[in-house]
């Protein structure tokens, strides 16, 4: 199973998506972190979870420049989504002092 999230890019590169990710994904085998609340929170096994499953690429569409982001594990859209929402949107805010736009539909 695959799910994605894309959005514009606006300010924020795909190194800065790819590395918070990378960080998130680190974060899940340590007990105690907020990537393995999270996904525990969200009924996941933190290690079922590899930063291999993660893609992070440009896209140019109509909208202009893109960054999709795609995960390929037993993880299903919700949890994707929540990861984001929860912790790569704001680890990106905090680390780099960019905003990430919101996904597109």
């Amino acid at each position: 199973m695959t799910a994605e999230i894309e959005f514009a890019a606006g300010d924020v590169t795909t190194d800065m998506v790819r590395g918070a990710w990378k960080e998130i994904i680190e974060e899940l085998g340590a007990p105690g972190s907020e990537a393995n609340a999270e996904v525990m929170r969200l009924g996941v096994d933190p290690h079922s979870i590899s930063f291999d499953d993660v893609t992070v690429k440009e896209k140019s569409n109509d909208v202009g420049l893109t960054i999709l982001v795609s995960i390929a594990s037993p993880v299903v859209a919700h949890i994707l989504k929540g990861l984001w929402d929860d912790l790569v949107r704001p680890r990106i805010r905090r680390k780099f002092g960019v905003d990430v736009t919101e996904e597109l539909e």
